[in-house]
């Protein structure tokens, strides 16, 4: 994956609570793709269903719906269960920058929804850009100082050379 991914992994299509995520989603979406985020939902559903549903819901055309009909992502991130309607993932929410997890958060099934929402996987985006801004200005200013410093030494080299021309 490049660019930044928020992607939504949800139990199935046309599920209740689902498409309650689906809603809160939508609102934060118009924010997402203003800050460079292409918001994605995947779930164990076909790809077909998926579509429909995203129909049914008139979801914004740029939100993606993704099929992980076997599982296997959801698999490899610990998150894939065998429920009585098959086998479905975990609700989870991933940030990815440049194909790097930044934020994986999964809901616990005695809490609330609350930790795959978009909110809070935005909070940590806005860290995270924060964080690189800084490590930026500090290589800047290691890169302006070690500049300088080498300026220093050639210009102090230039002098001795000088010195050792006249003697």
């Amino acid at each position: 994956l490049h660019d930044t991914w928020a992607l939504f992994g949800l139990h199935g299509a046309f599920l209740p609570q689902d498409t309650k995520h689906i809603e809160h989603i939508q609102e934060w979406a118009p924010y997402l793709y203003k800050n460079g985020i292409r918001p994605a939902i995947i779930s164990t559903n076909d790809v077909y269903t998926l579509q429909s549903w995203k129909e049914q819901l008139q979801m914004d055309s740029r939100i993606e719906v993704v099929s992980d009909a076997d599982g296997e992502l959801a698999a490899c991130l610990g998150l894939l269960n065998n429920t009585p309607l098959g086998m479905r993932n975990d609700r989870y929410a991933v940030l990815v920058h440049n194909g790097t997890i930044y934020h994986l958060r999964y809901e616990d099934p005695n809490d609330e929804i609350m930790e795959t929402l978009p909110g809070p996987l935005v909070q940590t985006y806005k860290k995270h850009v924060v964080n690189m801004m800084n490590q930026t200005a500090e290589f800047l200013q290691v890169l302006t100082d070690y500049n300088a410093f080498i300026k220093a030494s050639e210009k102090e080299n230039w002098y001795q050379s000088k010195e050792t021309q006249k003697q």
